[in-house]
């Protein structure tokens, strides 16, 4: 069975810290691998993700409280670990007499933006570039997010 190649794989909205089993660098880089195997000839791969080094430097644990409606919403980390942080929301709802809360909560990995394009020249990336956004603005240790963008190598 032949495949055809794509030009480009895109994983954004901070995916790769949420995906259970790429917590470790191992499977990161075998995640980065099959990137590389969906990819046609100097195919691009362009990953987004938050800046956890300014998210652990600064520790602030309240990401942002929204409220639509009667509904509210409450957003926070919990910082477990260097390798670990417990992303929540509170969901409230204020409709009832008594308002009704739900706590959802996921485990992830908050990846350094230089580890993930360490991880990507690891297994054959190239001409990798950092961004702090989508917009392609030079990277800043200070910006809120980051982007990086890379290049399967000539074969």
């Amino acid at each position: 069975m032949s495949r055809t190649p794509v030009d480009a794989v895109f994983c954004m909205g901070n995916s790769v810290p949420h995906v259970p089993h790429v917590l470790h660098t191992r499977e990161l880089e075998a995640a980065f691998r099959s990137f590389s195997l969906a990819l046609g000839h100097r195919g691009i791969v362009v990953i987004g993700l938050l800046n956890y080094a300014r998210i652990d430097r600064e520790r602030d644990r309240i990401v942002n409280i929204r409220r639509v409606g009667h509904s509210e919403y409450i957003r926070f980390y919990d910082f477990l670990s260097n390798t670990r942080v417990r992303f929540n929301v509170l969901a409230i709802d204020w409709s009832g007499a008594e308002p009704t809360h739900r706590l959802y909560s996921t485990e992830l990995r908050p990846y350094a933006v230089e580890e993930i394009a360490y991880a990507l020249e690891w297994v054959g990336f190239s001409n990798v570039e950092l961004f702090s956004n989508v917009a392609l603005t030079p990277y800043d240790d200070a910006s809120y997010g980051a982007t990086v963008v890379a290049r399967k190598k000539a074969g």
